[in-house]
């Protein structure tokens, strides 16, 4: 774990004077806490960004929220560190709604024994209309080669982008594959394909106000 010093903004303030110098003018307070640091105090932690909390003195608060997966291990002699890789991200207002919830996955077929995240490729992303629940669940899959190019990607609605090193990547194989999930080489093992077929989601549920 890292243990060097960093400079870490706790707090700020924007005045909007709008060109009218008065007393009244709005505000916009932000506080921020991060994974070794919050109002508490030092913690042990990345310095990962967790939470940023606005206060506009002419609207209700927001709040953006960061989730970390950190992978700082030892395993058979490899050292792996990939810590700054954000698995769940949303935005809740005043009311408790959640907006913009997202999860992400990444370095999908990695060989085994590998922890994840290792190259910190995102391989599958998934955006809900209603935060959590599985059957609101938008879902994004990319694909990667063996250096970490981007392939292939599949959208909410079935969509394949193919890249020009999708293009490469077939010239020196027999035939395509019929879908790819990832090429996850992570940087302390041998990239391995894993396939998927990907089929068309159902249309979101209307997002919840």
């Amino acid at each position: 774990m890292s243990t060097a010093a960093t400079a870490a903004v706790g707090y700020s303030l924007t005045t909007f004077l709008e060109g009218t110098g008065s007393s009244n003018a709005p505000t916009l307070q932000i506080g921020y806490d991060y994974d070794d640091y919050t109002s508490l105090g030092l913690h042990a932690g990345y310095h990962n960004l967790i939470d940023q909390t606005m206060y506009p003195s002419n609207a209700p608060r927001v709040t953006k929220q960061w989730n970390y997966t950190p992978n700082d291990q030892t395993v058979s002699g490899t050292v792996y560190y990939t810590v700054n890789k954000v698995t769940h991200s949303e935005i809740d207002d005043s009311g408790g709604h959640i907006w913009a919830c997202q999860d992400t996955t990444y370095d999908e077929g990695v060989a085994s024994g590998v922890p994840v995240p290792d190259a910190g490729w995102p391989t599958t992303v998934k955006a809900y209309s209603t935060c959590g629940t599985s059957s609101t669940a938008i879902k994004r899959y990319m694909g990667y080669d063996a250096y970490g190019n981007p392939v292939e990607s599949v959208d909410g609605t079935g969509s394949v982008l193919r890249t020009a090193a999708f293009t490469r990547v077939l010239a020196v194989r027999s035939r395509p594959p019929r879908s790819i999930r990832a090429v996850a080489g992570a940087r302390h093992a041998t990239p391995a394909a894993v396939s998927m077929t990907v089929t068309t989601p159902s249309p979101p549920a209307s997002p919840t106000r």
